[in-house]
Formats: structure tokens, sequence, C-alpha cells
């Protein structure tokens, strides 16, 4: 899917002309990075329509980390185990944000996911203070292992968080955060620091995204009524759409 998409010139499998390729050359210079340069490119799940490569501006970058360091607060003392696969961009977050802060990065296992029990003897052993997983993955967890999310802010998204999986995790010691947001709003777009009762609401846009929840004719709702939530960005910091040529 990802190859008929990108519509490639040309594919590189023999194994001599990959090592070759591989080989160290003398790189040139570095030109000067804006703003505007990509940081990085990922192709989508398929959640916000047909699955598609697009690429995120440093600025958008920049903008989802540092007001990730605003809600999580991380220090030199945190932990932050990195669970998710790189296929997905919330890695990014994962990768990078603990080392702006200085603090300390664990990669977990490709199998943290699947392996339950070697999942809960992961978080035993390294003692995280931070972890992003899908609400499934924590109920897991919490299931098999209350202990396992003691002290650990835990972060949720990719699917609705239920009220009940809040209450299970708080009551493990865990502090929950409820994040929200499509990868062309570069990784996440809204988050909420769970600390009531009652569904968990998707929180408030960062300060580089807008929201407003529309209804028919792309007109403002009120309070309490139906719609669908549109996102916005400045342009710098909005996914480009990378097409085939």
């Amino acid at each position: 899917m990802i190859l008929d998409a990108a519509n490639p010139a040309l594919i590189i499998d023999d194994s001599d002309v990959a090592t070759a390729l591989a080989s160290p050359v003398d790189a040139p210079q570095a030109p000067d990075w804006s703003q505007a340069h990509p940081a990085y490119l990922v192709f989508t799940s398929g959640t916000t329509g047909t699955p598609k490569g697009i690429v995120i501006p440093r600025s958008g970058l920049d903008a989802v980390l540092g007001s990730m360091q605003d809600t999580l607060q991380l220090t030199a003392d945190d932990t932050y185990l990195a669970a998710s696969t790189l296929g997905f961009d919330i890695s990014i977050v994962e990768n990078l944000l603990p080392l702006l802060a200085g603090a300390t990065v664990h990669v977990a296992p490709a199998d943290f996911s699947i392996d339950i029990d070697a999942a809960c003897a992961l978080l035993h052993r390294v003692r995280p203070t931070v972890m992003e997983a899908t609400p499934s993955l924590w109920a897991e967890i919490v299931h098999q292992d209350p202990q396992a999310v003691r002290g650990i802010r835990a972060c949720a998204g990719g699917e609705a968080l239920p009220h009940t999986l809040v209450t299970t995790l708080r009551a493990a010691g865990a502090d929950v955060f409820n994040l929200y947001g499509p990868s062309e709003a570069a990784i996440v777009a809204t988050s909420h620091h769970v600390t009531g009762n009652g569904t968990p609401p998707l929180g408030t846009t960062l300060p580089s995204v807008g929201g407003d929840v529309l209804g028919a004719a792309l007109t403002a709702t009120p309070d309490g009524a139906l719609g669908e939530l549109y996102l916005w960005t400045t342009p710098r910091a909005t996914a480009t759409l990378v097409t085939q040529r």
C-alpha cells in the first residue's frame, strides 16, 4: 500500500547495492535549517481518510514538543518508556521529548503490547514515570498487574478513553492524561489532565492549534450540541501531503 501510494521510480532490493549505499561517505555541509524545513515524513493509518504520506515541518514538531513539555513537566529525574512502534508518530514524542528535558528514554521491545506479562515485568524493572499507550493496552496492563502503573503519568491516545478505565488507573496510583490528535496536526492537538469524574474531555488545544465544533454547512454549534471537530493550525505548522508525480 505504501509503495503504491509513493509511486517510486526505483526500488533497491539487491543486498550488494544496499551494502554499498550503507558505507560511510563524505557528507556535504548541512544547510541552515529553518522552521519551514521538513522534520519528518509519516504514512498515516487512514483514520482521517485514505492512508497517505504527509510531511511535518520543524515548526509543527517544535510546537508539539514544547506543549507536551508544558503538560508533562519532565525533568532529569524522569524516565519515559517509549512503547510505541516507530510507524506511529507518537513515537517521535516518546523518543525526543525526554532528551529535550534531560530525562531518560527507555525503548521497549517490539512485543511490548503483545506480551502483557513481559510488559508488566518491564514496568516493574524500569519504573518509568511517563508512558503513552492506547486505552486498550492500559486496560490490559492494569487488569493484569495494578502495581505496574503506580506512580506513572499514564498518557492515553489513539482511542476514546473510558471513564471506567480512568477510575481504575487512578485507583492504582497512576496520573492520567488524555491526548488526541491526527497525524496531520503534528501528533497531538489536544490534551487534558484527568482529575475529575465522568467521561474525560479531549481537553484544550495546544497553543499552535485551534479547534471548532461545527454543524451543517460549517456553522458554529451551541454548547452541548452535536457536531464535528475541525482543527486548524498555522500554515507552517501543518502537514504537507506527499503526492504522486
